[in-house]
């Protein structure tokens, strides 16, 4: 699971393994209340609008006629 940040321009810092370890307790706390707890897949797919389900068909096709 990941965290997505509701809103990208409230985001004071992310929330990886580095940030978890070396940042006050009640500064993480507040960090979390701006996201989700996501899958990796859907944070992918919130992030890259090709692939979102309605794009898949046509990436699929992109990506393959890049490999002849």
């Amino acid at each position: 699971l990941e965290f997505h940040h509701i809103e990208e321009h409230k985001k004071s810092f992310p929330l990886s393994a580095r940030e978890l370890s070396n940042t006050n307790y009640n500064d993480l706390l507040i960090e979390l209340d701006k996201c989700l707890l996501i899958c990796s897949n859907c944070h992918r797919e919130l992030h890259n609008k090709d692939l979102e389900f309605d794009n898949i068909e046509s990436l699929i096709k992109r990506i393959e006629s890049n490999k002849k």
